[in-house]
């Protein structure tokens, strides 16, 4: 091992160590691509504010302020992250003190990369002490689940100011057209599903937007055959 970059990973640190102990390698210098407008507009944006309890622009800085990506790695840790600390209690209560260190570990690292360092910090404080085979404080899991219902409340709000710019309504017969399309790009795992998804759920009519919530769900666990399924259910 030459050199340790630590975690939350900083892009401009790791590229900095690379760059330090990598060979250079006499290679052709191939152009960049031209960024596509969406691209561009993703890594430039400015329009997320200080939220409480996340530091928008620590977790910005660490996915190259790629905002779009940004925003929806929050959004995966608040579905992924409802009920941890409910976990951790269980397996405190089990006696399975290695599980809840692990469950206490993931926290802490997420939450640094987001910018949410108080609950990072908290989780810590929660891994040390479970590491130990000791119970938690009843102190410190408060002050854990009060940071993180903060951070939750947050997220929420980014998520309400996107529905603020969600779109004119398309009709019935544009949402099957989109539906197809979106469909045909599961079937073929290609990466833009994402994206053709969320451009579809800021028009979508009412009647669509459970399911297309449920394939959200299934593309942030990289389940791209039950988001299939879920859509040719609906087109059926």
């Amino acid at each position: 091992m030459n050199a340790h970059v630590a975690k939350p990973i900083d892009q401009v640190e790791l590229f900095r160590a690379l760059a330090e102990w990598v060979p250079a390698l006499d290679r052709a210098v191939v152009p960049a691509p031209e960024r596509s407008e969406r691209a561009t507009r993703s890594v430039s944006a400015t329009r997320l504010s200080p939220v409480p309890g996340i530091d928008t622009d620590s977790g910005l800085a660490r996915v190259g302020k790629n905002e779009d990506l940004y925003v929806e790695i929050l959004h995966k840790f608040k579905r992924n992250n409802a009920n941890t600390l409910e976990e951790i209690t269980i397996s405190v209560d089990q006696g399975e003190f290695e599980h809840a260190t692990r469950l206490a570990h993931t926290l802490k690292g997420v939450s640094a990369s987001l910018g949410a360092q108080q609950l990072a910090d908290h989780a810590a404080s929660m891994e040390s002490t479970l590491a130990n085979r000791e119970s938690l404080d009843a102190q410190l899991f408060e002050l854990a689940e009060q940071e993180l219902t903060l951070v939750m409340n947050s997220i929420s709000q980014l998520g309400n100011a996107e529905e603020a710019e969600a779109g004119e309504q398309i009709t019935d017969e544009e949402a099957v057209a989109a539906l197809r399309e979106l469909l045909e790009k599961l079937e073929g795992f290609d990466t833009e599903a994402s994206a053709a998804l969320k451009e579809l759920q800021k028009t979508a009519p009412d009647a669509y937007r459970m399911m297309l919530s449920d394939v959200e769900d299934a593309l942030s666990e990289y389940d791209f055959d039950l988001g299939a399924e879920l859509i040719r259910k609906t087109l059926e």
